[in-house]
């Protein structure tokens, strides 16, 4: 269950990826540390699925086209 804490830890995460804060490497005494990082748009999807959880109205899926 999504919680308002969640949504705002995405929102953070967004905020620091577009400016350029988001750190994904680190070096220290020889040894590096390599972490995968969301894109901005995969953060923007997973914010409007966390609130629209949170909120309580189900996601919305793909549209899937009916040939009858």
């Amino acid at each position: 269950m999504t919680t308002a804490d969640d949504v705002a830890a995405i929102r953070a995460a967004l905020q620091a990826r577009r400016s350029g804060r988001a750190v994904s490497k680190i070096a220290s005494g020889g040894r590096s540390v390599e972490y995968a990082q969301m894109t901005i748009e995969e953060l923007e999807q997973a914010l409007t699925r966390a609130e629209a959880e949170l909120a309580g109205r189900p996601r919305r899926g793909a549209i899937k086209p009916y040939f009858g």
